[in-house]
């Protein structure tokens, strides 16, 4: 990943978020697992690899706080995201499901979805099944 000018808290940092290409992670989550790199430094860095394209941000939780999900230069160009409210474990919806969106979203309302920017939130099936253990 490269981020411009090389310090040893971005290449930290960068390496950190490489490992997390699953997962949903906050500022507060990384400045725990790098205990050497201020909250600051990590916010600033954060802000530099989403404006090069590794990361991106998107809502909040319920402490307000942004959430960020590793996104890697074309990566995810193909898919939209689907992420977990409960757990922040995402996956990616490809093939002839996005398509028969995409389409439908054209046809309903005249828009062209981004796909690299683009996230569904709702609820994994372990966990709407934790909170509704009716639901099948």
């Amino acid at each position: 990943m490269t981020t411009g000018y090389k310090t040893k808290a971005r290449a930290e940092l960068a390496e950190l978020i490489a490992h997390k290409k699953d997962k949903i992670f906050k500022a507060s989550e990384l400045a725990q697992e790098l205990s050497n790199s201020s909250l600051s430094t990590i916010y600033r860095n954060l802000q530099l690899m989403e404006k090069n394209g590794y990361i991106q941000s998107f809502g909040t939780d319920e402490n307000k706080e942004i959430c960020y999900r590793y996104i890697g230069p074309g990566d995810c160009q193909n898919k939209i995201h689907l992420i977990c409210r409960k757990c922040g474990k995402f996956f990616h919806l490809e093939g002839d499901a996005l398509q028969k969106i995409k389409k439908s979203i054209l046809k309903e309302c005249d828009f062209y979805v981004n796909q690299q920017e683009s996230c569904l939130f709702g609820y994994c099936s372990r966990c709407y099944q934790k909170e509704n253990p009716q639901a099948k």
